[in-house]
């Protein structure tokens, strides 16, 4: 019973780690949210496609990561109406840069 419980800790952990980007898409991530001087569009090009590279990440972890490296302005303009995907945050972030 002792070798279920540590095989099922196992399982756990893997999972767990294949949600949570590794440390260079981490490090990636981490240098794109502090790049929010950049022009949106930009911005929003680089951030779909780490996307693309972080597979397992919850939706509202993306959400979330998104808008931290947004400009001020445009984080208060989406806390008005929280998008509740990231296709949504980019499309309403899209038009504020029309």
């Amino acid at each position: 019973m002792a070798t279920r419980g540590n095989s099922s800790r196992s399982v756990l952990s893997r999972n767990s780690f294949q949600r949570t980007p590794t440390t260079f898409q981490d490090a990636k991530l981490r240098d794109l949210v502090n790049a929010s001087n950049e022009n949106l569009r930009q911005y929003v090009r680089a951030y779909s496609e780490l996307m693309l590279e972080i597979r397992h990440m919850h939706e509202l972890d993306r959400v979330c990561h998104f808008v931290m490296g947004l400009p001020t302005w445009a984080k208060r303009k989406l806390e008005e109406n929280w998008p509740a995907s990231l296709t949504k945050a980019i499309m309403k972030v899209e038009n504020f840069s029309v």
